[in-house]
């Protein structure tokens, strides 16, 4: 097809149309077209001007005009024009779409197949969705001009113009700041959660599809299979919380009976520790000011007791009774009590009582009182580390003087029984003298 003048190939259509009656809406033109044979071809004869078609409505000045023109760099442009403005342009040069002057949708090549929408405003820029039933909401780009409070930030609205997330350089945030996601951020979390919550209105609700199941977050590290697992469930009968480790049940909540277990999923106690290894505590507790600690474990069958790690005694399993450790190897410095307990003792004041907290029903109690004790065996008497004004006896202890306070007496029952068997040999001696005179003394009545 070979070029024609613009106003000459008009003419020639419209005389045609009118010549059979039709309107230039009737106008068709049928041919093969191809990129290099295009069933219409306009030419601007003025260099670095726009071939045009113009639309327009007979009772409006307004127009528009489907534009295009070629040429070297940014000349290569075509787009739709309204009343000589662009409104919507594809710059060649760029391989970008130009809206309204200042928006650009730039589509860009890569190594995979990808689509950079990339939009461009003097202040705020905006995309708004919409549907026959109304507003669905918007994407909102914001600049900070002028030194303004806010960041530049992305924002996606919902209708009735609420800021439902907002991204800027540094964090994103959902539902009027409610969620904040901190990509570059140092010493402070990378997503934090706003909210006034409740037990109906959490911060974060994982909702488990599968009946009785678990539903779970994991805990992992790059390169490893090894993982953390904190899962939970609530349904009738299974009301429980499990923290695990590989699989194995590390900490285990059981919600319906108020359970709470370590190592183990069968509490069988309000708390239940199972313990996994003879050596190691099975319950600890440490100091707050300093590291002093004390800690309880099972060893076979006997509930042992250390401080600071070193073995104190234990409860033994077979009648309950708690067993001092008194081996000989545990000890130095061994030095044998002196003599004079027995009297010591026997100075001592048993008294009844009740404590200051005791109510008028609660039974009396029997022991010593500490301040008297002190004065007699102040090695028993104690003073409480973080009160020394409270003193307590080591009543345990008593069992020993009692025992060394029955040797002395036994001593003097020995020393007494002796002194009665010699006396008893003297009454002997004295009895065959007695005797022997009584005899002499018939033998002379004879006489």
């Amino acid at each position: 097809m070979k070029t024609l003048n613009v106003k000459v190939l008009y003419t020639l259509i419209i005389f045609f149309t009118s010549f059979l009656g039709l309107g230039a809406q009737h106008t068709h033109i049928i041919s093969d077209g191809t990129v290099l044979n295009p069933q219409l071809q306009l030419e601007e004869e003025v260099e670095d001007q726009y071939a045009r078609i113009k639309y327009a409505n007979s009772n409006s000045a307004d127009f528009w005009a489907l534009s295009g023109r070629t040429g070297n760099g940014d000349l290569d442009i075509f787009g739709a024009f309204f009343n000589n403005s662009p409104r919507f342009l594809y710059i060649n040069e760029d391989q970008n779409f130009q809206v309204s002057d200042n928006v650009l949708i730039k589509p860009v090549q890569g190594s995979a197949p990808s689509l950079t929408l990339d939009i461009e405003e003097h202040d705020n820029a905006n995309i708004n969705f919409t549907s026959n039933d109304g507003d669905l909401g918007s994407i909102k780009a914001v600049t900070n001009q002028n030194g303004s409070a806010h960041p530049d930030r992305i924002s996606m609205i919902s209708p009735g113009s609420t800021n439902f997330m907002s991204l800027t350089a540094s964090n994103t945030r959902f539902a009027d700041q409610e969620i904040a996601y901190c990509i570059n951020c140092s010493g402070e979390p990378r997503v934090s959660i706003y909210q006034n919550s409740t037990s109906t209105d959490q911060h974060l609700r994982l909702v488990e599809d599968v009946a009785n199941s678990y539903a779970r977050i994991g805990f992992y590290n790059s390169g490893t299979s090894d993982r953390w697992n904190l899962g939970g469930r609530a349904t009738t009968g299974f009301a429980d919380m499990v923290f695990s480790y590989n699989g194995d049940h590390t900490l285990y909540l059981k919600g319906e009976a108020n359970r709470v277990a370590v190592n183990t999923a069968n509490p069988d106690a309000h708390f239940h520790i199972k313990q996994l290894n003879n050596g190691l505590g099975a319950l600890l507790i440490e100091n707050d000011n300093n590291t002093n600690t004390w800690s309880w474990r099972i060893n076979n069958s006997d509930m042992r007791i250390y401080y600071n790690g070193t073995y104190k005694g234990y409860w033994d399993d077979a009648d309950g009774s708690y067993v001092e450790l008194s081996d000989k190897r545990l000890k130095h410095d061994i030095n044998k009590l002196s003599d004079g307990v027995l009297p010591k003792l026997l100075n001592l004041e048993a008294t009844s009582y009740n404590y200051n907290d005791n109510k008028e029903s609660d039974a009396k109690s029997i022991g010593f009182i500490a301040q008297d004790v002190q004065k007699i065996f102040p090695e028993i008497v104690t003073q409480m580390d973080d009160d020394a004004e409270v003193l307590g006896i080591k009543y345990s202890k008593l069992a020993v003087l009692a025992v060394k306070a029955i040797q002395e007496q036994q001593d003097i029952i020995n020393q007494q029984a002796a002194s009665i068997k010699e006396k008893e040999v003297e009454l002997s001696k004295v009895k065959l003298q007695m005797d022997a005179m009584l005899e002499r003394i018939e033998r002379l009545e004879e006489l």
